[in-house]
């Protein structure tokens, strides 16, 4: 079987190693609204929504406004806290009014609870904990003063992150336990493993060390023996390696996650303009996640709509690129957004529950497929969606004893 996975990925990759675009008219996004406590959710028309799906034109800005719940004299229990994207569980704006473009299908949840007076008088207070990237991990509504809960949770949970060394969370038991009205708690990291990152000009070498996570930049002249900076492309040592554009940028800036040599190139016109690839993952074995990284490089002319990564453990969507796109009808393809929309950078996509049992009960962790997407409008109007080549992570444990393998040679950036 694991040979079979090694011959469909294989043929899918020696078949994508460009970026490939789709292009629709006067698409419709369906934008589900829902609500999670006491309150509204209205847009610019004053139409109010609860839980309930509508549809805007794809590039459409929509921008809603959250409001509590009031009395007939104006007075409220309750108080808006945050927008929330429930297809990824991440907070999206703390602010009651959201504002973003249509892209594709998406939840939105706009959360309410008590106010801090009402949440005085009731004696609790909700404690939301949250990820590196402000993933809302778990939430509940604890009695004001409770340290026990707390104690336990703080003690006893950890986030494990590639590349960095778990510290703890920002907040003490006691400090969580005190706090009258909502309390968000983080965890803490600090960065110790690095990567070396190589940059070529002109055939000169140029050595970095960049640790895990921290920003990387490199920079080199707008031309050079009479031709014009291009774009920046990675070198690698085998054929899934060739000729992956990572920037149209001469001054590129982006987070170190592995290794990688890249090389300016001049005078070549030839390329879209728009650079996806997903440039690796970050297994998590003792929370059972996995965190996959992509890089997106546009040029100017364009306008991001958004960006994030499809995900699937079916290899035969995974090694097909005409099935793996984004389509809401299709449950073995995840989608995940990134909150970012800026013309280039590194964002993440984590997918959590990335496990499975045999019949006799061992756990294992099985192929999961990734690709990058992004919706982009061009300065006619017209949207396309770009997505990457297709990335494969195989962490397949044949031996059942505890031992994990690490990436193979099917991985185009292992």
């Amino acid at each position: 079987m694991r040979k079979v996975f090694s011959v469909l990925l294989a043929c899918s990759l020696l078949f994508s190693l460009l970026t490939f675009a789709s292009s629709a008219e006067a698409i419709l996004c369906d934008i589900r609204i829902e609500i999670d406590g006491g309150g509204s959710v209205s847009d610019g028309e004053n139409v109010t929504f609860s839980n309930m799906s509508v549809q805007y034109p794809r590039g459409t800005t929509i921008t809603l406004t959250a409001a509590p719940e009031a009395d007939s004299d104006g007075n409220t229990e309750f108080a808006f806290l945050y927008w929330k994207n429930k297809e990824t569980q991440r907070i999206l704006s703390f602010d009651p009014q959201y504002t973003f473009a249509a892209a594709t299908y998406m939840t939105l949840e706009a959360v309410f609870d008590f106010n801090d007076e009402t949440a005085a008088l009731e004696g609790v207070h909700r404690v939301v904990y949250l990820s590196e990237g402000d993933n809302v991990l778990y939430t509940e509504s604890i009695a004001v003063g409770d340290t026990t809960y707390f104690s336990n949770m703080i003690s006893e949970t950890k986030l494990f992150v590639g590349g960095k060394t778990w510290l703890g969370w920002d907040h003490t038991p006691e400090e969580v336990a005190a706090d009258p009205g909502t309390v968000y708690v983080r965890p803490v990291y600090s960065n110790t493993a690095s990567h070396v990152i190589t940059s070529i000009v002109n055939g000169t070498s140029t050595v970095q060390q960049v640790k895990y996570g921290e920003t990387a930049t490199i920079t080199c002249p707008n031309s050079l023996n009479g031709q014009s900076f291009s774009y920046w492309i990675v070198r690698g040592t085998d054929e899934f390696h060739k000729d992956i554009i990572a920037s149209y940028f001469r001054d590129y800036s982006f987070i170190a996650v592995q290794d990688v040599t890249l090389e300016a190139v001049y005078g070549d016109g030839s390329a879209t303009g728009v650079a996806l690839r997903v440039v690796g993952d970050t297994p998590d074995f003792e929370n059972t996640s996995i965190r996959f990284a992509v890089e997106r490089s546009v040029t100017s002319g364009y306008t991001i709509l958004q960006t994030g990564a499809i995900l699937t453990k079916d290899v035969r969507i995974g090694s097909s690129e005409s099935s793996f796109v984004i389509n809401e009808s299709e449950s073995a393809i995840l989608k995940g957004t990134s909150k970012s929309t800026a013309s280039s950078g590194t964002y993440t996509v984590t997918l959590g529950k990335w496990y499975a049992t045999t019949e006799d009960g061992i756990t294992y962790y099985p192929l999961v497929f990734a690709r990058g997407y992004a919706v982009i409008r061009d300065r006619n109007g017209n949207t396309s969606t770009y997505y990457s080549d297709i990335y494969c992570a195989d962490y397949i444990n044949r031996s059942f004893i505890g031992q994990i393998e690490g990436d193979n040679y099917d991985d185009p950036f292992g």
